[in-house]
């Protein structure tokens, strides 16, 4: 029996494009004032959440039985640590001894101890905080076999769920432990899903646009009541109110897994593609942002275009570059890009 899902895999591929448009706002000049585009914005952002539901779906889906932490951990480690630490310790070396800025300042005062900083939290530049994050996630895997074999499930889920509610994202999402707590629930819910999965496609069948309804409506009331819009940060034991967002993530991580079922038996080529290419867009889309913004504040700067194109086309040059090389280095493309 097939254990692959066509429905996840398109799953993933939508997951990705939400990820690199929460990136794209200021590459393409979207001011985001009014109460319908903070709607808006607020379901774009934050999508890594998907990315966790999904991985913590495909653990169990794939890897909970007949689990070797040994052989997992070390698939993980070449997928996708060695390309984190390909990509980033050359630009975190440029950022620290060259660019001269970052945001280890105000964290760290000496420059070994911002290289370190970089290594330890990813976050030399944005979206990489992502793997330190999910290497720790994997490192627990023991724990989370322990969830898969507990009866009580739902109600670990719930109070998980409360926590992260109120912890809200770390700061400038530097503090890693602070991550895989607030993202917790949303892969211990992948991992439920993966479990249930016959169970949950039953209940929601033919009410999946409830639960999208659930989402836009969490995504206006956010909206309504604060001016700002995306992500909720703060320091860990600070009061920031109830971290809406993540409820609204929640439902649109049931609503795509069981809306996205009825396409299981067909072929869908552009979020097949996307979904194969997920890893080495993630890896490489933020530097062709980074590069974009460089140039839009030079001299000469380049043009910024609509929300959709500029999504469009920061998601197509990450796909051009990541073929490009897959064709340069064909045997070492996967420990560079993941792919």
């Amino acid at each position: 029996m097939s254990t692959f899902l066509n429905s996840l895999n398109y799953f993933r591929g939508i997951a990705i494009v939400l990820i690199v448009a929460g990136h794209c706002y200021a590459i393409a000049g979207w001011d985001i004032d009014s109460f319908g585009e903070r709607a808006c914005a607020n379901l774009i952002t934050g999508s890594t959440a998907l990315f966790v539901f999904i991985s913590g779906f495909l653990f169990h889906h794939l890897f909970a039985t007949d689990f070797d932490l040994r052989r997992f951990l070390g698939k993980k480690f070449k997928d996708v640590l060695l390309p984190y630490l390909i990509l980033s310790t050359p630009y975190i070396f440029y950022v620290v001894y060259s660019r001269g800025s970052g945001y280890h300042h105000g964290y760290v005062d000496q420059d070994w101890q911002a290289v370190i900083f970089y290594l330890a939290t990813g976050r030399v530049i944005f979206a990489y905080w992502y793997i330190p994050f999910i290497i720790l996630t994997f490192l627990l895997s023991p724990l989370h076999l322990r969830f898969i074999r507990c009866r009580r499930q739902l109600p670990i889920i719930l109070l998980f769920l409360a926590v992260s509610a109120l912890l809200h994202r770390p700061l400038d999402d530097v503090n890693t432990l602070q991550s895989v707590l607030y993202f917790t629930p949303a892969y211990l819910l992948g991992i439920w899903c993966s479990i249930n999965r016959a169970r949950v496609y039953r209940l929601f069948a033919g009410r999946e646009f409830l639960l999208l309804l659930g989402a836009v409506a969490l995504a206006c009331l956010q909206a309504a009541l604060h001016t700002s819009y995306g992500n909720f940060h703060k320091a860990p034991f600070a009061w920031g109110g109830i971290d809406i967002i993540l409820f609204q993530k929640i439902l649109l991580c049931l609503f795509f897994l069981v809306f996205l079922k009825r396409f299981e038996g067909r072929t869908i080529k552009p979020l097949g593609f996307l979904a194969k290419a997920s890893f080495p867009i993630f890896f490489i889309h933020p530097f062709i942002i980074d590069l974009i913004l460089t140039r839009q504040a030079s001299q000469q700067p380049w043009p910024k275009f609509n929300f959709p194109l500029t999504v469009l086309a920061v998601t197509l040059g990450s796909i051009l570059l990541a073929v490009a090389i897959r064709r340069l280095v064909p045997r070492y493309s996967r420990r560079i890009i993941g792919a």
